[in-house]
């Protein structure tokens, strides 16, 4: 998941880097007001690739932005990056892999993976 509010130069680049990583789902775009053509970019990679859709946020603010992000989103697992970002490839597989070692604090239900010897590695 990703905001932006005017990245129309940007956000190809950063769509196109997340097509890449076949570890991903779906690929969120919150559109907070934006200002130029980014959100018409936005709705052609919506259109061509089912895991692309936009979201419209009209509440100015990170925070906003966010949030509808994570209400829209039907994953289990939610990363956050700019429209600016650039991700390397097996960005998400890293991700993956890197979760189930940690203990998910704020999770309901719980995280099933999680053992005890985890908790300090």
């Amino acid at each position: 998941m990703f905001r932006y509010s005017t990245k129309e130069d940007a956000v190809s680049d950063c769509i196109e880097g997340l097509l890449t990583q076949s570890e991903i789902d779906e690929i969120l775009i919150v559109d907070n007001n934006s200002t130029d053509g980014t959100a018409s970019i936005i709705q052609e990679f919506a259109q061509k690739y089912g895991t692309v859709r936009y979201v419209f946020e009209a509440r100015q603010g990170v925070a906003h932005a966010r949030n509808a992000g994570f209400d829209a989103s039907t994953g289990n697992i939610i990363s956050r990056i700019d429209a600016d970002t650039r991700v390397q490839p097996g960005w998400a597989r890293a991700v993956k892999a890197f979760l189930p070692l940690r203990i998910a604090i704020c999770s309901n239900p719980p995280l099933q993976t999680w053992r005890s010897e985890n908790a300090h590695g």
